[in-house]
Protein backbone atom coordinates (compact mmCIF):
# COMPACT_ATOMS: atom_id res chain seq x y z
CA UNK A 1 0.00 0.00 0.00
CA UNK A 2 1.31 3.08 -1.16
CA UNK A 3 0.88 6.11 1.28
CA UNK A 4 0.52 9.84 0.26
CA UNK A 5 -0.23 13.03 2.03
CA UNK A 6 -1.32 15.29 -1.11
CA UNK A 7 -4.90 15.45 -2.56
CA UNK A 8 -5.98 11.91 -2.08
CA UNK A 9 -6.83 12.98 1.65
CA UNK A 10 -9.43 15.39 0.72
CA UNK A 11 -10.49 13.01 -2.08
CA UNK A 12 -10.62 9.98 0.09
CA UNK A 13 -12.21 11.72 3.34
CA UNK A 14 -14.64 13.30 0.53
CA UNK A 15 -15.11 9.35 -0.52
CA UNK A 16 -15.90 7.99 2.97
CA UNK A 17 -18.09 10.82 4.36
CA UNK A 18 -19.99 10.63 1.22
CA UNK A 19 -20.91 6.92 1.76
CA UNK A 20 -21.57 7.77 5.88
CA UNK A 21 -24.52 9.79 4.58
CA UNK A 22 -25.77 8.00 2.02
CA UNK A 23 -29.07 6.81 2.29
CA UNK A 24 -30.05 6.53 -1.38
CA UNK A 25 -27.75 4.09 -3.87
CA UNK A 26 -27.51 0.99 -3.45
CA UNK A 27 -24.15 0.66 -4.56
CA UNK A 28 -22.55 3.80 -3.19
CA UNK A 29 -19.02 2.51 -3.63
CA UNK A 30 -19.09 1.81 -7.79
CA UNK A 31 -17.72 5.18 -8.46
CA UNK A 32 -14.09 4.88 -7.22
CA UNK A 33 -13.07 8.25 -7.45
CA UNK A 34 -14.23 11.77 -5.90
CA UNK A 35 -13.11 14.30 -8.57
CA UNK A 36 -13.06 17.98 -8.99
CA UNK A 37 -14.77 20.32 -6.82
CA UNK A 38 -16.74 17.52 -5.27
CA UNK A 39 -13.94 16.22 -2.60
CA UNK A 40 -13.57 20.08 -1.99
CA UNK A 41 -17.20 20.84 -1.38
CA UNK A 42 -17.31 17.71 0.62
CA UNK A 43 -14.39 17.91 2.55
CA UNK A 44 -15.09 21.56 3.57
CA UNK A 45 -18.54 20.52 4.69
CA UNK A 46 -17.22 17.85 7.18
CA UNK A 47 -14.44 20.11 8.35
CA UNK A 48 -17.56 22.63 9.18
CA UNK A 49 -19.87 19.87 10.96
CA UNK A 50 -16.66 18.73 12.67
CA UNK A 51 -15.72 22.18 14.16
CA UNK A 52 -19.20 23.06 15.06
CA UNK A 53 -19.69 19.50 17.08
CA UNK A 54 -16.76 20.40 19.01
CA UNK A 55 -17.54 24.22 19.68
CA UNK A 56 -20.97 24.51 20.07
CA UNK A 57 -22.82 23.34 23.40
CA UNK A 58 -22.78 19.52 22.66
CA UNK A 59 -22.73 17.13 24.97
CA UNK A 60 -20.30 13.99 25.38
CA UNK A 61 -22.25 11.61 23.30
CA UNK A 62 -21.90 14.03 19.79
CA UNK A 63 -18.21 14.78 20.75
CA UNK A 64 -17.17 10.83 21.04
CA UNK A 65 -19.19 9.92 17.73
CA UNK A 66 -17.20 12.64 15.77
CA UNK A 67 -14.16 11.81 17.38
CA UNK A 68 -14.82 8.14 16.84
CA UNK A 69 -15.30 8.74 13.18
CA UNK A 70 -12.29 10.37 13.05
CA UNK A 71 -10.15 8.24 14.75
CA UNK A 72 -11.53 5.12 12.51
CA UNK A 73 -10.80 7.35 9.25
CA UNK A 74 -7.61 9.07 9.89
CA UNK A 75 -5.63 5.82 9.35
CA UNK A 76 -6.74 5.17 5.71
CA UNK A 77 -7.04 8.89 4.05
CA UNK A 78 -3.50 8.23 3.43
CA UNK A 79 -4.20 5.64 0.70
CA UNK A 80 -4.20 6.64 -3.15
CA UNK A 81 -7.03 4.69 -5.08
CA UNK A 82 -7.30 2.81 -2.08
CA UNK A 83 -10.69 3.63 -0.06
CA UNK A 84 -12.88 0.52 0.13
CA UNK A 85 -16.06 0.75 1.58
CA UNK A 86 -15.48 -1.73 4.00
CA UNK A 87 -13.74 0.76 5.42
CA UNK A 88 -16.29 2.66 7.43
CA UNK A 89 -17.01 -0.88 9.40
CA UNK A 90 -15.76 0.87 12.48
CA UNK A 91 -16.16 4.51 11.54
CA UNK A 92 -20.31 3.85 11.07
CA UNK A 93 -20.22 3.37 15.03
CA UNK A 94 -19.55 6.76 15.35
CA UNK A 95 -21.97 8.00 13.02
CA UNK A 96 -24.74 5.86 15.09
CA UNK A 97 -23.31 7.86 18.33
CA UNK A 98 -23.68 11.03 16.42
CA UNK A 99 -27.45 10.06 15.27
CA UNK A 100 -28.13 9.52 18.50
CA UNK A 101 -26.77 12.29 20.04
CA UNK A 102 -28.87 14.57 17.36
CA UNK A 103 -31.98 12.52 18.42
CA UNK A 104 -31.50 13.27 22.14
CA UNK A 105 -31.04 16.59 21.07
CA UNK A 106 -34.39 17.35 19.29
CA UNK A 107 -35.95 15.72 22.14
CA UNK A 108 -34.50 18.17 24.62
CA UNK A 109 -35.37 21.20 22.79
CA UNK A 110 -38.87 20.08 22.14
CA UNK A 111 -39.18 19.15 26.39
CA UNK A 112 -38.01 22.42 26.99
CA UNK A 113 -40.27 24.33 25.38
CA UNK A 114 -43.49 23.09 26.98
CA UNK A 115 -44.29 23.39 30.57
CA UNK A 116 -45.08 20.46 31.83
CA UNK A 117 -44.45 17.05 29.86
CA UNK A 118 -47.61 15.18 28.62
CA UNK A 119 -48.60 11.80 30.08
CA UNK A 120 -46.35 9.12 28.06
CA UNK A 121 -44.75 11.26 26.06
CA UNK A 122 -41.13 9.47 27.02
CA UNK A 123 -42.69 6.43 26.27
CA UNK A 124 -43.80 7.89 23.01
CA UNK A 125 -40.19 8.67 22.52
CA UNK A 126 -38.85 5.31 22.39
CA UNK A 127 -42.07 3.98 19.89
CA UNK A 128 -41.13 6.61 17.39
CA UNK A 129 -37.31 5.83 18.11
CA UNK A 130 -37.74 2.05 17.44
CA UNK A 131 -40.01 2.50 14.63
CA UNK A 132 -37.27 4.77 13.09
CA UNK A 133 -34.73 2.36 13.45
CA UNK A 134 -37.10 -0.48 12.09
CA UNK A 135 -37.82 1.28 8.81
CA UNK A 136 -34.07 2.48 8.49
CA UNK A 137 -33.65 -1.64 8.96
CA UNK A 138 -36.10 -2.63 6.29
CA UNK A 139 -34.73 0.07 3.80
CA UNK A 140 -31.01 -0.85 4.26
CA UNK A 141 -32.20 -4.56 3.99
CA UNK A 142 -34.10 -3.53 0.30
CA UNK A 143 -30.97 -1.72 -0.50
CA UNK A 144 -28.78 -4.78 -0.07
CA UNK A 145 -30.97 -6.98 -2.16
CA UNK A 146 -30.83 -4.02 -5.17
CA UNK A 147 -27.06 -4.49 -4.89
CA UNK A 148 -26.77 -7.89 -5.09
CA UNK A 149 -29.46 -8.22 -7.99
CA UNK A 150 -27.57 -5.52 -10.19
CA UNK A 151 -25.37 -6.68 -13.74
CA UNK A 152 -23.87 -4.68 -15.99
CA UNK A 153 -25.20 -4.19 -19.31
CA UNK A 154 -22.81 -5.49 -21.67
CA UNK A 155 -21.53 -7.83 -20.00
CA UNK A 156 -22.35 -10.57 -17.38
CA UNK A 157 -20.72 -9.39 -14.31
CA UNK A 158 -22.22 -8.05 -11.26
CA UNK A 159 -22.24 -4.23 -11.26
CA UNK A 160 -21.42 -4.28 -7.18
CA UNK A 161 -17.32 -4.54 -7.20
CA UNK A 162 -16.40 -6.64 -4.67
CA UNK A 163 -19.01 -9.29 -6.04
CA UNK A 164 -17.80 -8.95 -9.80
CA UNK A 165 -13.98 -9.39 -8.67
CA UNK A 166 -14.95 -12.64 -7.03
CA UNK A 167 -17.34 -13.19 -10.11
CA UNK A 168 -14.20 -12.92 -11.59
CA UNK A 169 -11.75 -14.69 -10.34
CA UNK A 170 -14.04 -17.85 -9.72
CA UNK A 171 -14.69 -18.35 -13.44
CA UNK A 172 -11.67 -17.88 -14.58
CA UNK A 173 -10.05 -20.79 -11.68
CA UNK A 174 -12.63 -22.74 -11.75
CA UNK A 175 -12.08 -23.11 -15.76
CA UNK A 176 -8.50 -23.55 -15.35
CA UNK A 177 -8.64 -26.34 -12.61
CA UNK A 178 -11.41 -28.14 -14.61
CA UNK A 179 -9.34 -28.15 -17.90
CA UNK A 180 -6.22 -28.96 -16.43
CA UNK A 181 -7.96 -31.95 -14.18
CA UNK A 182 -5.34 -32.51 -11.93
CA UNK A 183 -2.44 -32.28 -14.35
CA UNK A 184 0.20 -29.85 -13.77
CA UNK A 185 0.99 -27.59 -16.62
CA UNK A 186 2.00 -24.18 -17.28
CA UNK A 187 -0.73 -22.06 -17.84
CA UNK A 188 -1.09 -19.11 -20.61
CA UNK A 189 -4.23 -16.88 -20.99
CA UNK A 190 -4.52 -14.77 -24.01
CA UNK A 191 -6.72 -11.88 -23.87
CA UNK A 192 -6.76 -10.64 -27.36
CA UNK A 193 -6.28 -6.59 -27.54
CA UNK A 194 -7.62 -6.71 -31.22
CA UNK A 195 -10.88 -7.15 -29.84
CA UNK A 196 -10.91 -6.33 -26.36
CA UNK A 197 -12.92 -3.36 -25.75
CA UNK A 198 -12.53 -1.64 -22.37
CA UNK A 199 -15.62 -2.19 -19.80
CA UNK A 200 -16.87 0.89 -17.66
CA UNK A 201 -16.86 -0.27 -14.34
CA UNK A 202 -19.49 2.10 -13.09
CA UNK A 203 -22.13 1.44 -15.88
CA UNK A 204 -21.27 -1.85 -17.27
CA UNK A 205 -21.13 -0.53 -20.90
CA UNK A 206 -18.14 -1.28 -23.15
CA UNK A 207 -15.71 1.81 -24.00
CA UNK A 208 -13.99 2.28 -27.25
CA UNK A 209 -11.01 4.01 -28.46
CA UNK A 210 -9.59 3.83 -25.35
CA UNK A 211 -5.36 4.47 -25.40
CA UNK A 212 -4.51 1.76 -22.55
CA UNK A 213 -6.41 -1.01 -22.31
CA UNK A 214 -7.01 -2.47 -18.69
CA UNK A 215 -7.99 -6.34 -18.13
CA UNK A 216 -10.41 -6.92 -15.67
CA UNK A 217 -9.53 -10.50 -15.89
CA UNK A 218 -5.18 -10.43 -15.17
CA UNK A 219 -6.07 -7.67 -12.71
CA UNK A 220 -8.24 -9.47 -10.33
CA UNK A 221 -5.76 -12.65 -10.87
CA UNK A 222 -3.09 -10.37 -9.62
CA UNK A 223 -0.76 -11.10 -12.86
CA UNK A 224 -1.53 -15.05 -12.50
CA UNK A 225 -0.92 -14.90 -8.68
CA UNK A 226 -3.92 -15.53 -7.27
CA UNK A 227 -4.67 -18.28 -10.06
CA UNK A 228 -1.63 -20.22 -8.66
CA UNK A 229 -2.26 -20.02 -5.67
CA UNK A 230 -5.86 -21.78 -5.87
CA UNK A 231 -4.59 -24.28 -8.21
CA UNK A 232 -1.78 -25.71 -6.72
CA UNK A 233 -0.96 -27.72 -10.29
CA UNK A 234 -0.83 -24.61 -12.41
CA UNK A 235 3.42 -24.58 -11.94
CA UNK A 236 3.13 -20.71 -13.95
CA UNK A 237 0.64 -18.41 -15.37
CA UNK A 238 1.20 -16.02 -17.83
CA UNK A 239 -1.10 -13.42 -19.81
CA UNK A 240 -0.53 -12.38 -23.22
CA UNK A 241 -2.18 -9.93 -25.42
CA UNK A 242 -1.44 -10.90 -28.68
CA UNK A 243 0.97 -13.97 -30.48
CA UNK A 244 3.86 -14.53 -28.82
CA UNK A 245 6.98 -16.60 -29.73
CA UNK A 246 7.80 -19.51 -27.40
CA UNK A 247 5.77 -21.34 -24.80
CA UNK A 248 6.44 -24.23 -26.08
CA UNK A 249 4.17 -27.07 -24.39
CA UNK A 250 2.27 -24.36 -22.31
CA UNK A 251 -1.53 -24.86 -21.63
CA UNK A 252 -3.37 -22.36 -23.51
CA UNK A 253 -6.78 -20.45 -22.38
CA UNK A 254 -8.65 -17.80 -24.50
CA UNK A 255 -10.55 -15.20 -22.49
CA UNK A 256 -13.98 -14.72 -23.18
CA UNK A 257 -15.77 -11.14 -22.42
CA UNK A 258 -17.51 -12.38 -19.54
CA UNK A 259 -14.25 -13.83 -18.28
CA UNK A 260 -15.09 -17.53 -18.74
CA UNK A 261 -11.39 -19.51 -19.91
CA UNK A 262 -12.09 -21.61 -23.07
CA UNK A 263 -9.20 -24.46 -23.17
CA UNK A 264 -7.02 -23.91 -26.80
CA UNK A 265 -4.78 -26.91 -25.97
CA UNK A 266 -0.86 -26.82 -25.52
CA UNK A 267 1.24 -24.62 -27.91
CA UNK A 268 1.75 -24.65 -30.64
CA UNK A 269 -0.89 -26.33 -31.71
CA UNK A 270 -3.11 -23.68 -29.58
CA UNK A 271 -2.30 -21.24 -32.39
CA UNK A 272 -3.79 -22.89 -34.59
CA UNK A 273 -7.00 -23.46 -32.24
CA UNK A 274 -7.11 -19.70 -32.01
CA UNK A 275 -7.24 -18.56 -35.37
CA UNK A 276 -9.76 -21.43 -35.97
CA UNK A 277 -11.92 -19.85 -33.05
CA UNK A 278 -11.46 -16.16 -34.29
CA UNK A 279 -13.05 -17.53 -37.89
CA UNK A 280 -15.85 -19.10 -36.47
CA UNK A 281 -17.05 -16.19 -34.79
CA UNK A 282 -16.77 -14.23 -37.80
CA UNK A 283 -13.70 -12.00 -36.63
CA UNK A 284 -11.53 -12.47 -40.12
CA UNK A 285 -9.64 -9.73 -39.21
CA UNK A 286 -8.24 -10.52 -35.63
CA UNK A 287 -7.54 -13.93 -36.88
CA UNK A 288 -5.75 -12.74 -40.20
CA UNK A 289 -3.55 -10.60 -37.79
CA UNK A 290 -2.73 -13.54 -35.53
CA UNK A 291 -1.79 -15.72 -38.56
CA UNK A 292 0.80 -13.58 -40.45
CA UNK A 293 2.37 -13.29 -36.67
CA UNK A 294 2.03 -17.20 -36.35
CA UNK A 295 3.33 -17.92 -39.68
CA UNK A 296 6.17 -15.67 -39.88
CA UNK A 297 7.36 -17.02 -36.53
CA UNK A 298 6.77 -20.57 -37.83
CA UNK A 299 7.29 -20.88 -41.22
CA UNK A 300 7.36 -24.64 -40.84
CA UNK A 301 3.85 -25.17 -39.27
CA UNK A 302 2.13 -27.12 -41.19
CA UNK A 303 -0.90 -26.04 -39.81
CA UNK A 304 -0.84 -22.04 -40.20
CA UNK A 305 -0.34 -21.36 -43.52
CA UNK A 306 -3.86 -23.08 -44.55
CA UNK A 307 -5.57 -21.28 -42.18
CA UNK A 308 -3.76 -17.77 -43.26
CA UNK A 309 -5.50 -18.62 -46.54
CA UNK A 310 -8.53 -18.46 -45.44
CA UNK A 311 -8.33 -15.59 -42.95
CA UNK A 312 -7.15 -13.67 -46.26
CA UNK A 313 -10.06 -15.19 -48.03
CA UNK A 314 -12.71 -14.21 -45.39
CA UNK A 315 -11.26 -10.61 -44.89
CA UNK A 316 -13.25 -7.64 -46.78
CA UNK A 317 -10.78 -6.00 -48.71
Amino acid sequence: YAVSFGTNLLENLARLFGWTVDQRNPIPDLHATTAGSERYVLSVLVLLLTAAAFRLRSGGLLRSGVAWWWLAVLPVLPLPGRTYLHYLYVPLAGASLVAAALWDAALRRRAARRARPAAGEARGHWVAAAVVVLVLALWSDALLSMRLDLRMTNVDWPLDPVLRKSEIARRGIGDVRAALAGRKARVLILIPAAISSDVNLGSGQFSKNTPIKRYALESVLDDGRSLRAQVANAESVQFVHDYEPGHEGWECFLSLSDSHLVPLGAVPAAHAEYIVSMLRANLPAAALDYAQKAVADRPDDPALRPLLERAFAATPR
